[in-house]
């Protein structure tokens, strides 16, 4: 099926370790890679063909570009989204230090000041360094200069909220700025910022930034709807290439969907991991009984979890008598 044809891209090894590495670079295409690509055609210059390229569009009347928030929980699988939708896009290459590109991911760490960030945008684009006597404007002027300079159209800043976090040594309202200047003037490149509930709620802070991003929240999977259908397909192609049985229980991706709490990027994490653990168990078909026993020992829980070796129906009643649903 179209949806998974990333399952059999390349030949699965023999051996465990290799089986193992194999099931974790496979990815479910799904509704939201259709959705943010369509994001993508409106803060970048699609061709008479209709292709995006790799060009930052512009608004006639004001010269700006503008940008998309992602919001998504810890685990929903923003970042692999990202990074997939925009690396196969034909023309698009990833800049990183030492290799040259169209694109930028920046990561944002946790302790991140904005003042850093912008070094490390300048490193990535092979810019030198900086004196330690630089000031943010100083160093975000060279950033944008480097980007221009080296032909980038497109910058990702990943976990972005870190930077409109209050502390000590940071400046949210200075970040909000930034964030708007990176879409105005003659250095202006497209953004995309990806984050929790904090970036959307941080950009709600100032009017004049929030209105230059777009927002795509990534919404949680609901039971019988297509995304939650092709998880089965999903785990049963992985299944059938790795020489396994399906699932012993027809509910097991219905099990894990209520586990991960609808979250995409969670239910597909555990997924592989399920199957992966039957194969470093050397078992010979996936079991309830092994989701049960890595579900616990990944979230401590006690007896009750979707993974309870009864019906499904039996278990999804009880489940939502305890408030699990």
């Amino acid at each position: 099926m179209t949806e998974n044809r990333s399952v059999s891209l390349d030949p699965v090894p023999a051996d465990i370790p290799g089986r193992v590495a194999w099931l974790a670079r496979r990815y479910m295409k799904n509704s939201r890679d259709a959705l943010f690509t369509d994001y993508l055609r409106e803060i970048m210059v699609v061709n008479e063909n209709g292709a995006i390229v790799p060009i930052a569009r512009r608004n006639p009347l004001t010269n700006e570009t503008s940008g998309v928030a992602v919001r998504g929980e810890s685990g929903d699988g923003k970042t692999t989204m990202i990074d997939r939708n925009i690396g196969a896009l034909p023309g698009f290459v990833r800049a990183e230090p030492g290799i040259p590109g169209n694109w930028l991911r920046c990561r944002v760490p946790p302790e991140a000041t904005i003042k850093g960030v912008g070094e490390l945008i300048a490193r990535d684009t092979s810019y030198g360094g900086f004196s330690d006597k630089a000031t943010a404007n100083a160093i975000w002027a060279t950033a944008r200069h480097r980007m221009t300079e080296t032909g980038i159209c497109l910058l990702w800043l990943d976990e972005a909220h870190h930077l409109l976090r209050p502390g000590t040594g940071r400046n949210p309202a200075a970040a909000l700025q930034t964030l708007k200047h990176l879409l105005q003037g003659d250095d202006a490149v497209a953004v995309v910022l990806s984050g929790t509930a904090l970036l959307t709620e941080g950009l709600l802070k100032d009017p004049e930034t929030d209105r230059r991003f777009m927002r795509f929240d990534l919404g949680p999977l609901a039971l019988g709807k297509d995304d939650a259908l092709k998880l089965r397909t999903f785990v049963d192609r992985c299944c059938t290439m790795l020489d396994l049985p399906l699932p012993s229980d027809p509910h097991l991706c219905e099990r894990i969907v209520v586990a991960s709490n609808g979250s995409l990027g969670r239910s597909l994490d555990l997924a592989r991991a399920i199957i992966s653990k039957t194969i470093t168990d050397r078992r010979d078909t996936v079991e309830l009984e092994v989701a049960g026993r890595l579900y616990r020992m990944r979230t401590g829980s006690g007896e009750i979890h979707p993974f309870m070796a009864k019906e499904w129906p039996d278990v999804r009643n009880r489940l939502l008598e305890e408030g699990w649903m």
